[in-house]
């Protein structure tokens, strides 16, 4: 997981995203409060690695994947009842080579 947020990180930066912030997977869950619930969460919100901003200063949630992309049906729901970009970034090792690929939902 590291190797591949290293790369994700890279990538992000050479793409003209800054203050890239990826949360710290422990063993310790995040108290989420609600207006109507209260739920416990190891990513942000169920969903999420980290955060950054673009060149032109929105906010983006940033999810990384490895070989694999993240399931887009949470991605969009999530989407319908809240304001944010996402960022999903797909880590594969091809051959000797680290590649990165995107997909967005705005």
């Amino acid at each position: 997981m590291r190797i591949s947020n290293g790369h994700a990180v890279q990538y992000l930066l050479q793409h003209e995203y800054s203050h890239i912030w990826l949360k710290a997977h422990t063993k310790f869950k995040d108290r989420i409060v609600c207006k109507d619930s209260k739920y416990y969460a190891l990513d942000l919100w169920n969903l999420y690695d980290g955060l950054c901003f673009d060149a032109k200063g929105f906010l983006w949630a940033i999810q990384v994947k490895t070989n694999a992309w993240a399931k887009a049906k949470p991605i969009i729901d999530f989407q319908k009842d809240h304001k944010i970009s996402c960022i999903v970034l797909n880590v594969k090792k091809i051959g000797s080579r680290w590649k990165v690929f995107e997909r967005l939902y705005e």
